[in-house]
This record gives structure tokens, C-alpha cells and sequence, in this order.
């Protein structure tokens, strides 16, 4: 079973609670993809590359709830 953390943000009057992987780190992004199910936690290298650390729960962006927020909409590289 993987570990996982709570992590507690400013967005969470917004979005409710949150859960990530151990691994996470302050600084990464947690980014919902168009098509997943799921929000995934994110790391940004130097030359601009995303990593993916793991999955995340994100209380009220689990059934399809951040396409009616206004969030930025941005293409990343992944590695």
C-alpha cells in the first residue's frame, strides 16, 4: 500500500481535503489531466519537464467538478 499524506493548503476552503503521495514535496502541482479520472501529482524539473510522483485525492475534483472552475488551462511537458 502506498503512503500517503495529508496536505493541508490554502485551497482547501475550495477544493476540500487533500491526499498525496508520501512522496510529494512542497513546490509540486497537482494537475488534472483531460481524460483522466483522477488528479496527479506533479514535480517540474529545471529544463521544464514534468515528472508524475503519484496520484491524489482531491475532495471536490474527483467527479469531473474542475471543468466547471475557472483554472488555467496550460500544456506541460512530461519526462
Amino acid at each position: 500500500m502506498q503512503n500517503l499524506f495529508f496536505l493541508k493548503t490554502n485551497l482547501e476552503d475550495m477544493l476540500g481535503s487533500l491526499l498525496c503521495p508520501g512522496e510529494a514535496e512542497q513546490g509540486d502541482e497537482i494537475i488534472i489531466l483531460f481524460g483522466l479520472y483522477i488528479p496527479l501529482v506533479f514535480r517540474k524539473d529545471v529544463n521544464g519537464f514534468y515528472r508524475v510522483i503519484g496520484e491524489a485525492y482531491v475532495q471536490r475534483l474527483m467527479d469531473g467538478e474542475a471543468l466547471e472552475l475557472d483554472l488555467q488551462v496550460s500544456d506541460i511537458r512530461l519526462k
